[in-house]
Formats: structure tokens, C-alpha cells, sequence
């Protein structure tokens, strides 16, 4: 079997095919047209929303536990007791990030009974 000079021919696992894959000579594999077709990105699912908030209200409950705890290490003045509350966040993000978790989960569990 003859192979293009311009290809690079890579052995699958099980060692019964090849791959072909076009490249620019001294380019590397990041040139456009290596892959066939458009690569595209799904759009934001149903709870994809939640996870993302709930993320970002863990993160800022996490920097007020850092910053609630670092005092007591340091051996200066607690914080008042509003960052006390803050650390609460993390538990609150927690619990929205799953809560869209559990949306994805039920909304592909309904996409998948209906085909």
C-alpha cells in the first residue's frame, strides 16, 4: 500500500487499521483542515446554567473560609461574623451546582425515553 508523502500514518491500538492525518510540512498538526467536516460545540443545556452559578458561589464561600480561617493562624483579630455567614456559601453553591446536575440528568433521561 502506498501512502501520501504528506500524511503521517499512525497504527491503531488493535493494530488492524491506519489513520491518516494531513499535515503541513513543518507546520505541526494545529493547521486548519486536519479534521473533515466543522467541529462544533453543543449549546448550553438545561442545567448547565445552575452548574456554573453554583460554581461560582462555592468558589466565593471557599476565599471567605480562607479568608475567615486566616486570622485564627495568624494570630490576629477575627472577622466579624458577616464572613461567617459568607462561608455558609459554599454549601449554597454546593447544593445549586447539584441541583443542575440533577436538571441535565432528568432532561437527558427524558430526551432518551422519547426516541
Amino acid at each position: 500500500m502506498k501512502y501520501p508523502s504528506s500524511s503521517l500514518v499512525i497504527r491503531t491500538v488493535s493494530g488492524n487499521g491506519t489513520c491518516f492525518t494531513r499535515r503541513a510540512p513543518g507546520r505541526g498538526f494545529g493547521v486548519p483542515g486536519n479534521y473533515p467536516g466543522g467541529v462544533s460545540t453543543p449549546s448550553s443545556g438545561p442545567g448547565d446554567r445552575l452548574v456554573r452559578i453554583g460554581a461560582i458561589v462555592f468558589l466565593v464561600g471557599a476565599l471567605s473560609t480562607l479568608a475567615t480561617m486566616a486570622p485564627l493562624f495568624l494570630g490576629t483579630r477575627p472577622l466579624p461574623s458577616v464572613f461567617w455567614s459568607l462561608c455558609m456559601l459554599m454549601g449554597a453553591g454546593f447544593l445549586i451546582a447539584a441541583a443542575g446536575v440533577v436538571r441535565s440528568v432528568r432532561a437527558g433521561a427524558r430526551a432518551g425515553a422519547g426516541e
